[in-house]
């Protein structure tokens, strides 16, 4: 499943704007009343993970399309 070639330049681009891109305004998350800063960075995790789920299959296919 992973290669050892680094994933293509768009690719990488696009990750680091789904991470950037995380909902930081409390009002679009389903969060407790009261939320803590653990529950903050628990959706944080989960929001790159994601990232990372749709990216490294993404990245892989761009690079065997191209070779």
């Amino acid at each position: 499943m992973f290669s050892s070639q680094s994933l293509p330049n768009s690719v990488k681009a696009f990750y680091w704007l789904w991470a950037f891109s995380f909902p930081y305004d409390y009002r679009y998350l389903p969060l407790p009343k009261e939320p803590t800063g653990l529950v903050f960075i628990g959706f944080w995790i989960v929001w790159l993970g994601v990232g990372g789920l749709i990216t490294i299959p993404l990245g892989e296919w761009i690079a065997k399309r191209k070779s």
